[in-house]
């Protein structure tokens, strides 16, 4: 990554990072979600990361899932 981000300094300025166009992109370049296949005329925010974009929907689908998952699991520990 080309900017390093110190822990101390605002969440948003390092999620900036990875939200919108990749340097030297235009917003108006058409940028299609790699899980449901939205466009970024279509979702709030997009995540960019290494040959992969996500939608700010999808990341809560994803975080949803995630949790349930752990809930059942630490649920069929106890038992």
């Amino acid at each position: 990554m080309a900017e390093e981000v110190e822990m101390t300094e605002d969440i948003d300025t390092f999620a900036s990072m990875f939200t919108g166009p990749p340097e030297g992109a235009s917003r108006n370049d058409r940028r299609y979600c790699s899980f449901c296949g939205r466009s970024n005329d279509e979702v709030e925010e997009m995540v960019i990361g290494p040959c992969v974009l996500i939608c700010a929907d999808c990341v809560e689908m994803c975080a949803d899932l995630v949790r349930e998952r752990r809930e059942a699991k630490a649920q069929a520990v106890q038992e």
